[in-house]
């Protein structure tokens, strides 16, 4: 076989090897119309207030597409002036997981430091279609987990959590805004959610992609040494 042909036979065995589909995106462009496409609200919230709703400019813009196009949960997920304790869910659509799974997401609130500190929770449950919060028994990542002034940023920032299932499981992802008392909670943005599954390699098609690599390596080297 000749070098490029080697060449070809080890990057599409890397290739198939490395690649990753993408389970789900969504920008928030219609928060409203989330519904339709599988996305679930719970508001927990005591006394319960208002559901994550669409951004808009006046806090900040979106981190990417539309100015609007962000979720915002805040201090009336909780009924204003209530001081009740907020928590507040934004649920993906049902979702099929492989061996090696990989959530990504922005988010952002309008102050740092400040007085009224937030925190955001993104949970998973592999309960299959189910939307009941108490199967998100697994915290991916915590935006903020001790409520502290300076913790959660006031510019865009992405956050990235890694999780592994046995292929075909499906199952759930959430966004939970959790404060114990709206009088000390303000606004979050959340933007770009991105979930990404991939296969485990077979170990026949690393050794292959290996293999192919290391004959055009050989290959070439012979060529070079020829007179």
């Amino acid at each position: 076989m000749s070098t490029p042909s080697l060449i070809a036979v080890a990057l599409l065995a890397a290739s198939a090897a490395s690649q990753a589909a993408v389970v789900l995106t969504e920008g928030f462009e219609n928060v409203a119309g989330l519904g339709s496409s599988g996305w679930v609200q719970t508001n927990l919230s005591s006394p319960v207030g208002l559901a994550w709703g669409q951004g808009f400019v006046g806090p900040f813009a979106a981190q990417a597409g539309t100015a609007e196009s962000y979720a915002v949960a805040n201090f009336e997920s909780a009924a204003f002036g209530s001081g009740g304790v907020i928590d507040n869910w934004l649920i993906t659509p049902t979702l099929d997981f492989d061996e090696v799974n990989t959530l990504t997401f922005w988010t952002r609130t309008v102050f740092n430091p400040t007085v009224f500190p937030d925190r955001l929770e993104a949970r998973l449950s592999f309960a299959g279609s189910s939307s009941a919060t108490s199967d998100f028994t697994s915290v991916l990542t915590t935006v903020n987990p001790a409520l502290t002034a300076t913790d959660y940023p006031n510019d865009w920032t992405e956050y990235t959590a890694t999780f592994s299932a046995a292929p075909g499981t499906s199952g759930r992802i959430a966004f939970r805004y959790t404060v114990p008392s709206n009088f000390e909670a303000d606004f979050i943005g959340l933007d770009s959610v991105t979930v990404t599954a991939q296969a485990v390699p077979e170990p026949q098609t690393a050794a292959l992609a290996l293999l192919g690599l290391g004959l055009a390596c050989g290959s070439l080297r012979l060529r070079r040494n020829r007179p």
